[in-house]
């Protein structure tokens, strides 16, 4: 990372910074006009709070704050040539507040684990597993294109195995869960962080991506979708979407899950990422299936803005 070079980007926009206390930087703000330095950047990578802004006199009123420069400079308007050097001063290490303390487990495949679609024997377990897969509406081709699987022996005996691989083609997660119903464990995920982003090798970041929950509400939605594997958006994924800025980013969580929704709008959208968030009733979206989702994605998305983002928060509890 190449401070000096970061401060000298800031100030071609702001002017000239004051240094304050734990690596914090004073600018004045372009938009309320005060006449002290009240836009505060944070900029020491040592600090959790690394790359936050956000200015004390109209961060409420101009929504002036966000987590990351890059949307600093978005909401101020800087040149692609201002951002792209950005990128350049910040290097690899966009964001340094993540846990350093992380679980680094090694992760591999089970040793038990049979790709579905290379299997030529039929087993019980295999056909309780395509089963188990149908009812989801999982076809032949999603089978192949995930490299779906399942474990008959083993730590993740009687379980279709779901792999997730980042952008480079390398293993970084899989979801193991039962096809037995009465099974008094539904999932058995793989100790190990799920700072990822699952499906990362099928996405692409040129154009709108979807955030769901789960693997298969992933494959039932089939395209750019990229399951949170909960309710919360991971670190490296709120980092990458603001470093690629797609298109758009529609929020596709259950019914139950409506005010992570609203969280995950409300970054975004201090970020000046364009995103909506689409209202699935009570069925998600690996019971709607393909069609029904398209349908969904253009008559129930809500456009976020400032506007219905304050809507939404006293519709759901956040302002009292």
């Amino acid at each position: 990372m190449n401070l000096p070079k970061i401060l000298n980007i800031l100030e071609s926009i702001f002017g000239k910074g004051k240094k304050s206390s734990k690596g914090e930087y004073l600018f004045f703000c372009p938009l309320c006009h005060h006449y002290k330095p009240k836009l505060i950047v944070k900029l020491d990578p040592s600090y959790n709070a690394f790359q936050q802004w956000h200015c004390w006199i109209c961060k409420e009123t101009k929504n002036t704050r966000g987590r990351t420069l890059f949307g600093l400079l978005k909401k101020f308007n800087a040149t692609k040539n201002q951002i792209r050097e950005l990128n350049d001063a910040i290097g690899e290490r966009t964001y340094t507040h993540f846990k350093s303390d992380e679980k680094k487990n090694i992760l591999r495949i089970p040793n038990e684990f049979v790709p579905l679609w290379s299997d030529k024997k039929n087993s019980i377990g295999k056909r309780h597993a395509l089963v188990e897969l149908n009812t989801r509406r999982i076809s032949w081709g999603d089978i192949i294109r995930y490299n779906i699987g399942y474990c008959e022996t083993g730590e993740y005996a009687n379980r279709v195995i779901v792999p997730s691989y980042d952008e480079n083609g390398m293993l970084n997660y899989f979801v193991a869960r039962s096809y037995f119903k009465d099974f008094p464990l539904k999932y058995k995920n793989p100790e190990i962080s799920k700072n990822i982003i699952a499906f990362d090798m099928y996405i692409n970041w040129n154009l709108p991506i979807i955030l769901c929950e789960g693997v298969f509400d992933a494959i039932a939605i089939r395209r750019n979708a990229i399951p949170l594997l909960g309710k919360t958006i991971s670190d490296v994924l709120f980092e990458k979407i603001v470093i690629r800025r797609p298109l758009a980013v529609y929020i596709a969580l259950d019914q139950d899950a409506i005010k992570d929704s609203v969280k995950i709008a409300d970054v975004l959208t201090k970020e000046q990422i364009s995103n909506y968030i689409v209202k699935l009733g009570v069925k998600d979206p690996s019971d709607l299936g393909f069609n029904n989702m398209l349908c969904a994605f253009k008559k129930k998305s809500i456009l976020i803005d400032e506007n219905s983002i304050f809507k939404l928060k006293i519709e759901h509890g956040f302002l009292k």
